[in-house]
């Protein structure tokens, strides 16, 4: 019985147990692209990919600019993981008459590749690069290494 206790009391004190884990990823620029991107494991080979942004506007007259991100993380053959993801728009916040059903369009598709490194125990800085960009909205452009931007990672336990 004694041994039992002692075992319970080294688990109660000596281990973390977390309900949910989420891996954050922020840019340290203030562009407005989706800044805040959130990567939820789903199996052992791949990651969901989430993301969003938001620009409230300064004057009461324009609506609120909102970004979103959905995708994977996987693994690719050369370059390791990399997130494979669809951006959605809605007009920069203005408000379009005609031809859309709705304020989100499929704004492009992009490949991109993070680096990080710890910075202390529960943060990280890097860099993500965009390896490729195709915007599908009206113009059908392909952008091949388009940008790069510093980056800081955090896990978020629940």
């Amino acid at each position: 019985m004694i041994k039992k206790l002692i075992v319970l009391i080294l688990f109660a004190f000596y281990t973390s147990t977390y309900a949910l884990e989420i891996d954050t990823v922020v840019p340290l620029t203030g562009s407005s692209t989706p800044a805040g991107t959130f990567y939820f494991d789903i199996n052992e080979k791949y990651d969901l990919v989430l993301g969003f942004s938001s620009i409230v506007p300064g004057s009461a007259s324009k609506e609120v600019d909102v970004d979103l991100k959905i995708g994977v993380n996987a693994p690719m053959p050369i370059i390791d993981r990399c997130d494979m993801f669809l951006v959605f728009d809605n007009h920069g916040g203005q408000v379009i008459e005609g031809g859309h059903d709705s304020e989100f369009y499929l704004h492009s598709f992009q490949v991109s590749k993070i680096w990080l490194y710890p910075f202390s125990n529960s943060i990280d800085l890097g860099v993500t690069i965009k390896l490729i960009e195709v915007l599908l909205e009206d113009v059908n452009e392909v952008h091949i290494l388009p940008s790069f931007t510093p980056i800081m990672g955090i896990t978020i336990r629940f």
